[in-house]
């Protein structure tokens, strides 16, 4: 019972002490923050000199001028009043012929005062080499508010995804809760885990675009190759992202199979429920 509890403390931790800034500031590689921090200053500076120290030798000057040239093209003068991290994407491959190389793609916003702009940057490595930056892409940030609506005017899709963000963990809860009150459950640790994190395979909902998709398992192909997400777990089976103002909310709904399985094994005679002890006076 202790084990159980304390699973389920750490669990209300994790999750209560979230924050979107924080994650996406903890998944930046650490030898990569300080040279990513440069690149996309002397990007906003207009600074050659300063993008030449964050870029390959094989980049030429007129490579390094094509990229101040396009972003000043596109941005207000002078320096943004707030930046902030929207997305960080890590790729990491290993190849018989260039060894290990990793892909680090970032995207911010930038505020000025009468304009949200999106800032893109790529950055690159092979093997022990430092990270050096690749690419830059900047334009207008298509805004996008955050999720709201009224019960009244829910259509079935929207019902739908709502109801799941609700009844799924609270349905994984319930049963979490159950299992403690059942005896003859053997590895007791193995399935209050597999009742919390269980939750396979993942769909979700584009608020935006009113559109389903699975996201786990999917197979993405691209003109880089082809992106493998086989397992993607949930945790309570449910989640929430709201990416304002780059990217439209999305709501995640898994299948919990972890709490399906248990309330199977349940009805197969398998745990039953402790009985009552009582205290006689």
């Amino acid at each position: 019972m202790r084990i159980q509890l304390l699973i389920a403390t750490i669990a209300a931790f994790l999750l209560a002490g979230c924050d979107i800034d924080d994650a996406l500031e903890a998944s930046l590689p650490e030898d990569a923050k300080e040279r990513v921090d440069r690149g996309r200053e002397a990007i906003l500076q207009r600074d050659m000199e300063g993008l030449r120290n964050v870029t390959s030798d094989a980049a030429s000057e007129d490579e390094i001028a094509a990229v101040i040239e396009l972003v000043d093209s596109v941005l207000p003068p002078g320096p943004p009043d707030d930046v902030q991290l929207a997305g960080v994407q890590v790729m990491r491959a290993t190849s018989t012929s260039a060894g290990r190389t990793g892909t680090l793609s970032l995207a911010y916003t930038l505020d000025y005062a009468d304009e949200t702009y999106r800032l893109n940057m790529r950055f690159q490595k092979a093997g022990d080499s430092p990270w050096y930056f690749t690419w830059v892409d900047t334009a207008v940030a298509e805004r996008h508010t955050g999720m709201s609506f009224d019960f009244a005017t829910l259509n079935n899709q929207e019902t739908v995804a709502i109801a799941g963000l609700f009844a799924i963990p609270g349905f994984v809860l319930l049963t979490f809760i159950s299992s403690l009150l059942y005896r003859r459950v053997k590895r007791r640790i193995l399935w209050s885990l597999f009742i919390l994190a269980g939750a396979y395979p993942v769909f979700s909902f584009d608020w935006t675009k009113q559109v389903w998709a699975m996201t786990s398992p999917m197979i993405t192909a691209g003109e880089g190759g082809a992106l493998f997400d086989i397992f993607s777990f949930k945790l309570l089976g449910a989640g929430f992202q709201d990416y304002a103002p780059l990217e439209p909310a999305i709501i995640e709904l898994a299948i919990p199979i972890g709490a399906l399985l248990f309330w199977y094994r349940v009805m197969r005679g398998g745990p039953t429920r402790k009985e009552m002890i009582e205290q006689r006076l």
